[in-house]
């Protein structure tokens, strides 16, 4: 068979299962086309299915990753736009043309592909699609650092803002004569929201919170 011929094939092949997929949820009395009726048609399943291409493309089948690289973008495009799933699209569609690629030995293919796949997982894994199906669309916040400086000039009192809600501060380095007491020249604020200074205290303040 000749090349472009072989092109040809796999293009109708591909263009089939994009175009019978979208039946894929009906029930087996649906008339729809399953390719993989095991495969569950959620973000679990989109991932369970590419490990299943890169399987079948090691061993050469191509046609059959093909398929099933149709299956799983018709799982993804069910889902409401947003940047990582479109990312996710693209790679598939990257996928399939190097699939599709008659210039590509197996050797080549395979490698290909596999340098895909990887990409493809970050995509599906960072979506907020999959964070809500895994109940993740909450996560808890993560602590963070920062540090300021706050001076109290001229021994009058000041407040520096710490741009969070302060769980833990101490004092880095002092920049003043007068000493920097914890709870006498300098604290934080009731609402933990800052630090506060007076009696001259100057100095930089390491600050953690949420």
């Amino acid at each position: 068979m000749k090349t472009g011929e072989k092109v040809f094939i796999l293009g109708v092949l591909f263009g089939l299962a994009v175009t019978v997929l979208p039946s894929v949820r009906a029930d087996h009395s649906g008339g729809g086309v399953i390719l993989d009726p095991a495969l569950p048609m959620n973000l679990d399943g989109a991932i369970q299915g590419m490990q299943q291409v890169n399987q079948l493309v090691e061993q050469g089948q191509a046609l059959e990753a093909l398929g099933l690289v149709a299956q799983i973008r018709n799982i993804l495009s069910q889902y409401p736009l947003e940047q990582a799933l479109e990312a996710a699209i693209q790679t598939v569609d990257s996928i399939s043309e190097k699939l599709l690629d008659p210039s590509l030995s197996q050797g080549e293919r395979v490698q290909r592909v596999h340098d895909s796949i990887p990409l493809f997982y970050d995509e599906v894994l960072g979506s907020d699609a999959y964070a809500r199906e895994h109940g993740l669309e909450n996560p808890p916040p993560l602590e963070r650092e920062v540090s300021l400086v706050c001076q109290s000039i001229e021994f009058q009192p000041a407040q520096c803002s710490a741009g969070l809600d302060i769980t833990r501060a101490s004092l880095q380095a002092r920049y003043s004569k007068k000493k920097c007491i914890e709870g006498v020249t300098w604290g934080v604020t009731a609402d933990r929201r800052a630090i506060w200074v007076t009696r001259g205290c100057r100095g930089s303040f390491l600050v953690a919170g949420f």
